[in-house]
């Protein structure tokens, strides 16, 4: 088999493992238990334990979406957040899908206000992702930080937004102290842009 070739090869390996618990998730034809299972014989064989954490991540990644797309989102939160512990000081790709699907599940289930760190933490990663930039302007804006909601909302207008698009001409045209006559123009600019896109809100 070819993970057992990989393994004889380099003993320490961890993409052909990670590769290989991939392929035993139930949406393949595995399962759960048979993930676990990999993950106890890995541990036999004495792999670097970030690995473990990593492969163990996997399976909590797995689960979590499983439950978002279930529409459980409370349920998905608590497997991303434990795929996070486990990957406490390690950056890979998990991490990543870990933090987008924990921002999600907090969205799906009206808690943003609980992720904000990990929002920051993935805007790090990946900086130009604009639907995580307008939640963060959004939750920057309810806390009443008005001197960053400009920079989330335009970084992610500028990647097409609508909705960042019309949160930026709302508050040009309407919120002071920002709403002045100098503004106005650049507000109906962005108002338009938004509208140009279909976003209904402002097409009224």
């Amino acid at each position: 088999y070819w993970i057992e070739e990989a393994n004889r090869i380099d003993p320490g390996n961890f993409s052909p493992r990670r590769n290989y618990m991939s392929t035993l998730t139930p949406r393949w034809g595995g399962s759960y238990e048979e993930m676990y299972a990999y993950l106890q014989e890995c541990r036999f064989q004495q792999i670097p334990p970030e690995h473990i954490r990593n492969l163990e991540a996997i399976i909590h990644n797995d689960i979590a979406n499983m439950h978002r797309h279930d529409h459980k989102p409370v349920e998905a939160y608590t497997h991303y957040r434990q795929a996070l512990m486990l990957l406490t000081g390690i950056e890979t790709a998990e991490t990543t899908e870990a933090l987008r699907g924990l921002i999600y599940s907090a969205l799906e289930s009206n808690t943003l206000d609980r992720v904000s760190d990990e929002m920051d933490r993935y805007l790090h990663i990946v900086p130009e992702d604009p639907q995580i930039l307008s939640y963060c302007g959004w939750l920057r804006e309810n806390s009443g930080k008005l001197a960053e909601v400009m920079g989330d909302y335009k970084e992610a207008a500028l990647q097409g937004d609508a909705w960042s698009q019309f949160q930026i001409a709302q508050i040009l045209l309407y919120h002071k102290p920002l709403a002045t006559e100098e503004t106005r123009s650049e507000g109906l600019t962005w108002l338009k842009r938004s509208a140009k896109q279909g976003y209904e809100p402002a097409q009224k």
